[in-house]
């Protein structure tokens, strides 16, 4: 049997490390596109006064953001599984990382499933509706903001372990990395705020 060693272990570099930041930094930011886009950018186009006549132009944009939600939450997933003889030399994983405890994937396998199939066969109903979720079946709502939560406590615990080895030889980029996990983490917290307010307001009235 051909050994496949070669494969399925290396060893990060310095260079590894801070570019696993980076990306994994760049990744998480596309993973608050949705809330952005329904919090930040859509408000604003509308009270365009073309608004109501562009509508299938707008839901394209928002189909685009559900689709970037989605799909980098599923990268983030990704890194944190171990590496098998099927991965490339060039893709990155936590396992690489020397002392690092990964944790594994953060994922179910039914919820990683569902985001292969729709990002794939393009079976998804692209909504944000009275809940912070989206609707991957009739009878179950999919709560996106606890996706990208858990995607961006997953990272935050890795890039607690990485900047504890960097921060003396890269000072510069340590701080750098600091300020934008705080941004991420404002971010998060304003992400939860909404996702809660709209729970509250789609949860059933109790019978008085």
């Amino acid at each position: 049997m051909k050994n496949q060693s070669s494969k399925t272990r290396r060893i990060a570099t310095e260079e590894d490390k801070l570019r696993a930041i980076r990306l994994l930094y760049n990744r998480l930011h596309r993973g608050f596109t949705l809330y952005l886009w329904i919090d930040r950018v859509y408000p604003l186009l509308a009270e365009h006064p073309r608004a109501q006549r562009t509508r299938v132009e707008i839901l394209s944009v928002k189909n685009a953001c559900v689709e970037s939600t989605l799909m980098s939450v599923r990268d983030i997933d990704d890194f944190f599984r171990p590496r098998t003889d099927r991965s490339r030399d060039n893709d990155l994983h936590a396992t690489d990382f020397y002392g690092f405890r990964c944790p594994g994937p953060f994922l179910s396998a039914k919820e990683r499933d569902s985001i292969n199939r729709w990002i794939a066969h393009l079976t998804y109903s692209p909504i944000w509706e009275g809940t912070s979720g989206l609707e991957t079946e009739p009878t179950k709502n999919w709560d996106s903001a606890d996706l990208v939560e858990r995607a961006a406590h997953a990272v935050f615990g890795f890039i607690d372990h990485v900047e504890r080895e960097i921060s003396r030889r890269h000072v510069k980029e340590a701080d750098e990395f600091r300020k934008v996990r705080a941004a991420f983490e404002q971010g998060l917290e304003e992400l939860k705020a909404r996702a809660a307010i709209e729970k509250q307001s789609s949860a059933p009235a109790a019978d008085s």
